[in-house]
């Protein structure tokens, strides 16, 4: 199971999962759009992300309806 897998997983499971970004966007999600990467792998997973810059996470959670 990769950590994106694991990921997914954590969010169907507690509902939320947040995240250091630099994991994500040195072995996942590189370049100049790589907060745009992972805002579309989130949304093509049925996800939501958020950012933090003070303490560098991105939270993925299952979107309110």
């Amino acid at each position: 199971m990769s950590h994106l897998d694991h990921i997914l997983r954590t969010v169907r499971e507690r509902g939320a999962h947040e995240e250091q970004w630099h994991a994500l966007i040195n072995v996942y999600f590189r370049g100049q759009d790589c907060f745009e990467q992972i805002e579309k792998w989130a949304a093509d997973n049925g996800l939501m992300v958020s950012f933090s810059d003070s303490a560098k996470t991105c939270r993925f959670a299952i979107p309110r309806k």
